[in-house]
């Protein structure tokens, strides 16, 4: 007798998850992003104009396959992590060779030196406060020596670690507190739109590394409730590593942890209170005619009653929160006390700019304008504030949700608060200042807009009767947030690599000033002291191992020896106090305006507002001094040897 198999009931039956489909589009989009480089850096003016096709084609089809298809959650947890490794290696595919961001460069140094001589805390003039928090250092060169590697490669492959590990701690994290892998997975999606996440997340710096390890340290603590016995007491030991991580690893990252561990220890002792209050306000909105005409047009089920809260299990907040505490108090004191002096004037003088503009006393910075001048094209505009307009109009549905459904979740309840904090953080960046505190805070603070942003787009649209064109609504919305916050993250010309340009950083490093700074390692002993303008001074301070004599670490501004038109008694005396050995000049410097505003540091009189070009006498006037020779000329770098300068001079 035969036996025929019978097929499963149409609701057992499943679609199919397009997920080899989807990558290999995501692929395609990748291909793409590397053909747009190739492009933009034999200077094709179209470039630049179609990188976003590439963008797209990583990140819609995933967005996609989330809202269309009836995934798994580890279908779901595929696809966030796919995204997001795919748009890592489209920062690999900008700069494939070396690391060429600023702060890259500044860690490198750190990570080289450590390297070389096998020790920890060493000096970095370019950077005091890194070699403070060798987290990233360490993992570096453990990981280089282990797979006989340089530090490029061993970074590239441990940020790509850590990215993989983010997305699936920001999953699970989104998972565990609306326990909908639904809206987990759009949650995580929608976080790829802050305006760090493509490129600066990704750099070779120490809070690429310390923001995954502390979400995973987050993770942790709300899964630890689950668990009783051995498997507590082990989830407690990685606890405790996790925060010696973070700790070790960044400043402003463990700040952050703390301050989440606190607050959320705060709403748990105050959780009867914030319900009183909260169901108040409630009823107070209720009864008025705007919300029973607009929120209950859009959102039918508001007026049903209170879902059940989920099982509080997060008491573990309150020592995990101690323990960081007192370990950072400890790190700062014992081991990195000039961070204080490196991150107040940062945060004093953003605030007090804000003021003196609130104020009408000071001039607020102009968006979407570099310091030379150029502006972004007016579509670009239109798509960055489009993407805040959004989230902001998700913003009341969003907590509205979270308040009916997840307000005794305890996570919520703060990813609301953050999200909230998030726009309120904007008024920042119109001042130049506190525009880098602004951009920085979204990696922590997007998290909030991240699940309120996916919360009010499911729940405004659950009623629409075409769920097609309800997903590809939603899809259209999520892929201006992701467009519009990277577009708000970096000016156009670090987007693609290209041809040299004055004081763009990532756009300021190529070969000349590669040489020039191998040719120093070479040539010179480690740690020689040298007057050299930003960019060179970041060449030769991470890969010619030079001591670049800077005003972090020095305490003395050094620009106007390479600015003025002549040596007077004062550039004398600065010579000496800092016992400068030799002094690099670049004519590219008079070529044009620097795009980030400075030549040689920040600080440096006429910073920011520089309106023309260095004079080239002030370059050549080395030419004519006594006891100064050339020993390096490339054609536009010159390195001059200043120790038989006369100095006969008296101090001014």
């Amino acid at each position: 007798m035969t036996v025929v198999a019978q097929a499963p009931p149409m609701s057992q039956r499943r679609t199919r998850t397009f997920f080899f489909e989807i990558a290999l589009t995501s692929a395609c989009g990748l291909l793409f992003t590397a053909a747009i480089d190739t492009a933009a850096r034999y200077d094709l003016p179209w470039a630049a104009d179609y990188f976003w096709i590439g963008l797209l084609l990583i990140f819609v089809p995933p967005l996609l396959g989330m809202l269309l298809l009836d995934l798994s959650r580890n279908e779901r947890v595929a696809l966030v992590v796919l995204a997001g490794l795919a748009l890592y290696f489209v920062k690999v595919l900008h700069s494939p060779a070396y690391f060429t961001m600023h702060d890259e460069l500044l860690h490198v140094k750190t990570a080289d030196t450590i390297l070389q001589s096998g020790r920890l805390f060493t000096e970095n003039p370019l950077l005091p406060v890194s070699p403070l928090f060798p987290g990233l250092h360490l993992a570096t060169v453990s990981l280089a020596q282990l797979l006989q590697i340089d530090i490029f490669g061993a970074g590239v492959i441990l940020l790509g670690l850590m990215r993989i590990m983010f997305m699936i701690a920001v999953f699970v994290l989104l998972e565990y507190t609306t326990r909908s892998t639904r809206v987990a997975g759009l949650g995580t999606l929608i976080y790829m739109g802050n305006s760090n996440f493509v490129f600066f997340s990704a750099q070779y710096a120490y809070e690429s590394v310390a923001l995954p390890v502390a979400m995973l340290l987050i993770c942790l603590i709300v899964r630890r409730g689950d668990y009783t016995g051995m498997r507590r007491l082990l989830l407690n030991f990685m606890a405790v590593m996790l925060v010696l991580a973070v700790v070790a690893t960044h400043h402003v990252t463990s700040y952050m942890t703390i301050l989440f561990l606190l607050a959320s220890l705060l709403v748990l002792l105050f959780q009867p209170l914030i319900d009183w209050i909260g169901l108040r306000i409630e009823r107070v909105i209720t009864r008025t005619t705007l919300y029973r005409r607009l929120l209950t047009h859009f959102l039918p089920s508001v007026e049903a009653s209170l879902s059940q809260p989920l099982p509080l299990k997060q008491q573990v907040f309150a020592w995990t929160g101690v323990l960081m505490i007192v370990m950072s108090i400890a790190w700062l004191m014992y081991v990195a006390t000039p961070t204080l002096n490196y991150l107040s004037p940062i945060f004093s003088g953003a605030l007090a700019e804000l003021v003196s503009i609130i104020q009408r006393e000071g001039q607020a910075r102009q968006l979407f304008t570099s310091a030379s001048g150029d502006v972004r094209p007016l579509w670009e505009r239109l798509v960055t504030i489009g993407s805040v307009l959004i989230v902001l109009m998700m913003l009341p549905y969003g907590a509205l949700e979270v308040w009916r459904k997840y307000r005794q979740q305890m996570i919520a309840p703060l990813l609301t608060v953050a999200a909230i904090a998030y726009f309120a953080s904007i008024g920042l960046r119109f001042t130049e200042r506190g525009w880098e505190i602004a951009n920085r805070a979204s990696e922590f603070l997007f998290l909030g807009v991240a699940l309120i942003t996916a919360l009010g787009a499911l729940s405004l649209f659950r009623h629409s009767q075409d769920r097609l064109w309800r997903n590809l609504l939603i899809a259209a919305g999520a892929s201006i947030v992701f467009i519009g916050g990277f577009m708000a993250g970096l000016p156009s010309w670090a987007r693609v690599p290209g041809p040299y340009m004055v004081g763009a950083d990532t756009r300021s490093i190529e070969a000349e000033g590669m040489a020039a700074a191998r040719w120093t390692a070479d040539q010179f002993a480690p740690d020689t002291r040298l007057v050299v303008d930003r960019i060179n001074g970041l060449l030769m301070g991470a890969f010619g191992r030079q001591y670049i004599i800077r005003s972090g670490k020095d305490n003395i501004q050094i620009a106007p020896v390479l600015t003025t038109l002549r040596l007077s008694d004062y550039e004398y005396f600065l010579l000496r106090t800092t016992q400068a050995e030799y002094v690099v000049t670049d004519q590219r410097l008079t070529q044009a305006i620097p795009e980030l505003g400075v030549f040689v540091e920040f600080g440096e009189p006429g910073a920011s507002q520089h309106t023309e070009p260095l004079n080239p006498f002030a370059l050549e006037k080395f030419d004519f001094l006594t006891g100064v020779s050339r020993v390096f000329d490339s054609g536009n770098i010159v390195i001059y040897d200043v120790r038989g300068l006369d100095n006969a001079t008296t101090q001014p």
